[in-house]
């Protein structure tokens, strides 16, 4: 009885490790993307977007992965005011219903020096797109502060008088 005990005792922290494991697969094959973007009209009038919108990820020259999006709020359109902006939210489905493939190349660029382009619709069938943004938005987030620490670097600043 005391060998079985510790037959069973041996095994149980490999289990738990091989539950957690599962756990960590569980929830990243469950993940989904929310982008959120600043959507500006500098047109005379007002326009209104679809729902759907595309977020393409650029690997390389011809290699790339297309995350479609719905916004949050999918019953309604998104309208913008002539000459205004307007924030709107996107998600995508889980990544697990993606192809293994697309899965594959986003776990493995995903935190690298890649780029993204979110394309939308507006309702008379334009097609917009946005800048070029990193695809990680750890990435994005360092070329703010390295803009930032170099605006900050300029001389004018450094000086004790305006």
């Amino acid at each position: 009885m005391i060998e079985r005990q510790k037959e069973i005792t041996s095994k149980l922290a490999l289990a738990e490790k091989k539950a957690d494991d599962l756990k960590i697969s569980i929830a990243n094959s469950r993940s989904l993307f929310k982008i959120t973007s600043v959507l500006t009209n500098s047109g005379g009038s007002a326009i209104s977007l679809r729902a759907p919108a595309l977020l393409r990820v650029y690997i390389g020259t011809g290699n790339y992965v297309d995350l479609k999006l719905l916004s949050e709020d999918s019953k309604s359109s998104l309208e913008i005011k002539s000459n205004g902006t307007s924030s709107a939210s996107f998600v995508s489905s889980e990544i697990s219903t993606l192809p293994k493939d697309d899965q594959d190349v986003i776990n493995h660029y995903w935190g690298q020096n890649v780029y993204s382009i979110l394309f939308v619709q507006d309702t008379l069938g334009e097609i917009h797109s946005s800048n070029r943004s990193p695809f990680s938005e750890g990435l994005y987030q360092k070329v703010i502060y390295d803009k930032l620490a170099a605006e900050a670097a300029k001389p004018i600043y450094l000086s004790a008088e305006k």
